[in-house]
């Protein structure tokens, strides 16, 4: 069995408290990283390094009441797979953009528009976490930090706006409107 760790040695940025959470906790997150990268041993190590550095960055947001230190410590692993994910995709289209020129495609272009169409008729605080969530890869974190609102108030808005995204696209998309 494990022996507890202190929160408020964590919160108070202890280095044996922070080393004794990384040794109990470093392999099974890499190995859980590693398993989700392809097994990708250099993805592996940077993504468990900034998992650790963002866990010393946000210690003040732990909350024992709702999880355990593993549970947090795997959750901000989660988040930070899905970054690199997006990150990854990203990449992947802006050099295919890069090397091989888009062949003009008139479905992609109306649904680009559709989407241009759509976003412009949106409130504004609900492009605007569209626009930053996907256009300009931002966390939810980040999100809510530029507009000094919670991480949760920010999810329920990128909810809403996805929500009402689908259903303005949808009804654009099944009345054949090419904007």
């Amino acid at each position: 069995m494990q022996p507890k760790l202190s929160n408020k040695g964590l919160a108070d940025h202890d280095p044996d408290a922070w080393a004794s959470l990384y040794d109990q906790h470093a392999r099974d997150i890499w190995r859980f990283i590693h398993s989700r990268t392809a097994g990708n041993a250099a993805v592996a190590d940077d993504l468990a390094a900034e998992t650790f550095l963002a866990a010393v960055e946000s210690i003040e947001q732990f909350d024992p009441d709702r999880g355990s230190v593993s549970q947090w410590l795997f959750g901000i692993a989660r988040r930070k797979l899905a970054d690199h994910k997006r990150k990854r995709t990203r990449l992947r289209l802006v050099g295919e953009l890069l090397e091989d020129p888009p062949v003009p495609n008139t479905q992609t272009d109306h649904d680009a528009e559709r989407v241009r169409a759509v976003l412009a008729n949106m409130p504004p605080p609900q492009r605007d976490v569209l626009n930053w969530m996907y256009r300009d890869s931002l966390t939810v974190r980040q999100i809510a930090e530029r507009i000094n609102r919670s991480e949760k108030s920010v999810e329920n808005l990128l909810y809403r706006a996805r929500k009402r995204f689908r259903e303005r696209y949808g009804s654009l998309q099944s009345t054949g409107i090419q904007s």
